[in-house]
């Protein structure tokens, strides 16, 4: 598998690279923050909510041709999942009842994604483009929080999540030029390859997945 995704690869830039007297634009950066809805996949049977954070970091974009490019990120990106709390009437008849508090799961990473970008629409006023690869997560922050009335408390799930991500991205770029650099607007989704938790097969959580919905906006130079 990982020698096809290489023969593609070599492929797709193969193909972009310029032709003779054909001069790319230069190479460019710049700045992007944002927000991230994200949850978990799999989770079956079970009132799933987004949890949203933040997502923030630099780029840095190297044209190959006149449409097509490669566009490297380095991202802080907060992810995770929020599943809402529930009350469950006591059993056997008894009077009173059980509440099981909302549950939020916070998992941040340092987040390089690595993009191929082609452009769809250049105009003088705006330009847009499609950019889809992968990215590579590195876990620095792994908690979840028991909420009830009164009490939060957080607490660590230590070894039991994994500590690098893989994930495939898609998503659409607009551009709008100034006098001096561009404003960029962002949308994406990031779908995890790799699971969340380090759990064994037969445990409820072995297939969790990150799905995440990014809109960023951001400046480039």
């Amino acid at each position: 598998m990982n020698r096809k995704i290489f023969l593609i690869w070599t492929a797709v830039l193969t193909c972009a690279l310029p032709l003779p007297g054909q001069e790319p634009e230069p190479i460019h950066y710049g700045l992007k923050v944002g927000l991230n809805s994200s949850s978990f996949a799999h989770e079956e049977g079970i009132d799933s909510k987004n949890r949203t954070g933040v997502i923030a970091g630099a780029f840095l974009h190297i044209p190959l041709a006149e449409t097509f490019g490669l566009q490297v990120e380095g991202l802080y990106t907060q992810k995770g999942s929020r599943v809402a709390g529930k009350e469950f009437a006591a059993a056997d008849g008894r009077s009173g009842s059980t509440k099981i508090p909302e549950t939020v799961s916070a998992l941040d990473y340092i987040e390089i994604p690595v993009l191929a970008k082609l452009a769809l629409i250049s105009g003088e006023t705006m330009r847009t483009a499609l950019v889809a690869g992968a990215a590579f997560g590195f876990r620095m922050r792994n908690e979840f929080e028991l909420k009830s009335t009164g009490l939060n408390k957080k607490t660590s799930y230590g070894r039991f999540t994994n500590d690098r991500e893989r994930s495939w991205v898609v998503g659409l770029e607009i551009q709008i030029p100034t006098q001096r650099n561009a404003v960029v607007l962002e949308a994406r989704y990031t779908r995890s390859a790799t699971p969340v938790f380090n759990v064994g097969s037969d445990d409820d959580d072995s297939d969790d997945q990150h799905q995440v919905v990014s809109i960023m906006v951001g400046v480039g130079f």
